[in-house]
């Protein structure tokens, strides 16, 4: 799992039930109240499947306390306070 206050969530899921099932991953910054909430449906495959998703936090601060939530078919599989930093250096392309 990986998340930054501007950034993205990425997180590796398995299903192994053989029917597709209802996914739901939120990001709510512990400060704010603000949140962001992604619903889909998890399909079945042999690998893992990989989940990512972009948000904008609206804390401008260098870091921050976010709770991530993973719910599957309706029911808390993740709840946990995630600590996460802004990079020092913003990273931009540079055209040579």
């Amino acid at each position: 799992m990986t998340i930054w206050p501007a950034g993205q969530v990425r997180l590796l899921l398995e299903n192994h039930s053989g029917i597709v099932i209802d996914v739901s991953v939120s990001v709510t910054d512990c400060d704010s109240g603000w949140s962001k909430q992604w619903d889909f449906g998890l399909p079945v495959e042999a690998d893992s499947f990989s989940f990512s998703g972009r948000f904008d936090s609206p804390t401008v601060k260098r870091s921050g306390d976010f709770e991530l939530a993973v719910s599957v078919a309706g029911v808390p599989l993740v709840r946990r306070t995630v600590r996460a930093r802004r990079p020092l250096i913003s990273r931009r392309l540079i055209a040579a």
